[in-house]
């Protein structure tokens, strides 16, 4: 195996939730197999006070050259163009220490410096494009348009995923349904040699239910105030733009006729605010629900909790190349979940483990239908976590990209 020297790029922060569980997992592997790994991220101010520390530990631990930069949030699209003109200017002081013999590029922003880099310094670069991000700002109404400005910053990114597409020497998906489409000859004519499928992948060792005992789970329960005897459907990560808050509550207010016993429990940092609003204009029992923020570590001990997982994401165009991280955690925790289809490789991915119930949210039976029986085995659900989503296999994924550049 050749030794790289890799510039990552992140818009995304290493101290950020995401960073910590999608980006570092990856590069430590990478660094163990014996690349030079250098990360430049742009990092939000109050995440990096709380996790400046415990990042550069782990970096060092693991021969990680961490560059954190300063993500500047107002004013929209103005300070996005000034970020990435730092991004620039310290990739090229980064290049003429380091020498980098391949730029990987998480995402569309990251990816502008990838073809300067290559066009600059004759270095290839991946594209690892986390899916259809133009596409998927449009579709969340965070570029509506009807407003010129984002109009046009729609059409100039859409023209750049094609450039990025082009130019890069490798492209990473997240799916099998987002390679398919860039299969389509209005990208260009790509070949399917070029285009890697590398979903969001697990650690394993940490979401592993072997070593979560009895008492950590009582513990749990009790910090949540629940009793034994009831039956939990659990909501774990962000309730944002994408996800269906109202179809989820919907779907719990249906199946509580079923099964009395049920408690909606999430594990966010959400403000509560935001879902108890939601829970309110349903007229539901708020007693039936917990809202709990946990630190990233105790997660795995809280999944342990559920009876069921739960997630409904918006289906769209650009969710086709989405794989949320939440499936890999509740799979590999053996806990069977409950989804919409029309989402990436998720519903095939659940059917053909036997990991869970893929509903159409467009069905009105899912409310009225009792859905919350298991027939399967966790054990089966767990197989089928090692097998799509095991980290140690992104990461040799990883490796053969690199090796291919």
């Amino acid at each position: 195996m050749t030794k790289q020297r890799v510039l990552y790029i992140s818009y995304d922060g290493m101290t950020d939730s995401l960073g910590q569980s999608q980006v570092l997992p990856y590069l430590i592997g990478l660094s163990k197999a014996g690349h030079d790994i250098t990360i430049l991220s742009n990092e939000k101010q109050d995440k990096f006070l709380e996790k400046r520390s415990q990042i550069l530990e782990l970096c060092a631990k693991n021969n990680l050259n961490w560059v954190p930069i300063k993500y500047r949030k107002n004013p929209p699209v103005l300070s996005a163009l000034f970020d990435l003109r730092t991004l620039r200017k310290k990739a090229r002081e980064l290049h003429r220490e380091k020498n980098f013999t391949i730029v990987h590029c998480r995402s569309y922003l990251p990816a502008r410096v990838g073809v300067m880099m290559k066009r600059l310094y004759d270095i290839p670069f991946v594209f690892d494009m986390r899916g259809f991000w133009a596409d998927e700002r449009v579709e969340g109404g965070l570029w509506p348009q009807n407003k010129p400005i984002f109009k046009l910053i729609y059409r100039y990114f859409k023209k750049q995923e094609l450039l990025f597409l082009n130019e890069s020497a490798k492209i990473v998906s997240l799916t099998h349904a987002g390679k398919k489409e860039l299969l389509d000859s209005k990208y260009g004519n790509l070949q399917s040699e070029k285009i890697d499928v590398i979903p969001c992948c697990v650690d394993l060792h940490r979401f592993n239910p072997s070593k979560i005992d009895e008492q950590q789970i009582t513990e749990a329960k009790k910090h949540l105030n629940l009793e034994n005897d009831k039956k939990i459907l659990g909501y774990v990560g962000s309730v944002g733009t994408w996800y269906l808050l109202g179809e989820m509550l919907d779907f719990f207010a249906g199946q509580k006729k079923h099964y009395p016993e049920l408690t909606f429990v999430f594990i966010t940092g959400e403000d509560p605010v935001l879902i108890f609003n939601e829970i309110q204009k349903r007229n539901l029992d708020a007693g039936d629900f917990r809202i709990q923020r946990v630190d990233y570590t105790e997660v795995p001990v809280y999944i342990s909790c559920f009876d069921f997982g739960i997630f409904f994401i918006r289906p769209s165009f650009s969710k086709t190349a989405s794989s949320p991280v939440k499936q890999g955690e509740l799979m590999a925790m053996g806990i069977p979940v409950v989804i919409n289809s029309g989402v990436g490789d998720s519903a095939e991915i659940t059917e053909k483990h036997g990991a869970g119930t893929v509903v159409d949210i467009q069905d009105s039976k899912w409310q009225s239908s009792p859905m919350l029986e298991f027939k399967g085995t966790r054990e089966n659900i767990m197989a089928g976590a090692k097998s799509v989503y095991d980290l140690e296999i992104g990461i040799e994924k990883y490796l053969k990209v690199y090796s291919e550049c």
